[in-house]
């Protein structure tokens, strides 16, 4: 019954993307999430892309669903990066998760160079990163054999 409900939900999304209407806010941001949980993280993102281009709010803790989803894959990461730089506000004063979920996988990829600009950018413009980042970011310098860099990082 759940699978053909999925795919049920799936042709209606297509067809809502493909007709380029959408919900408002909260039911957006509900699309969103199902998506994310149910492992169609490139399909919410293009929901989110959709809904940008027509000037449609989401909710930011749907964001932070869907950049977390986005870091599960290492082929989704920089979509996941690119979103970082759509929250403002509150919605970034309070994001620690998804900045933290992308300098953990770009830690994963040993894209160490990304992972710190990144925090330079949360120390600059919030949120304020905790001991964890930095810890991420330590161990994939010393992983990488750059310990000089990993003392810089501290």
């Amino acid at each position: 019954c759940k699978r053909s409900f999925m795919d049920w939900a799936c042709s209606v999304c297509e067809k809502m993307l493909k007709s380029g209407v959408l919900p408002e806010g909260e039911q957006m941001g509900n699309i969103i999430t199902w998506f994310c949980k149910e492992g169609k993280a490139e399909e919410a993102y293009a929901v989110y892309e959709l809904a940008k281009t027509k000037e449609k709010s989401v909710p930011p803790r749907s964001v932070a669903t869907l950049i977390s989803a986005l870091c599960k894959s290492d082929g989704t990461i920089t979509f996941a990066q690119e979103m970082l730089g759509d929250l403002s506000g509150e919605a970034r004063r309070h994001g620690i998760k998804p900045f933290s979920d992308v300098i953990h996988s770009l830690c994963r990829m040993r894209n160490v160079k990304d992972a710190k600009s990144l925090l330079l950018d949360m120390i600059s413009k919030g949120p304020a990163p905790g001991n964890a980042v930095f810890n991420l970011i330590v161990h994939a310098c010393s992983r990488n054999g750059d310990l000089d860099e990993a003392k810089e990082v501290l």
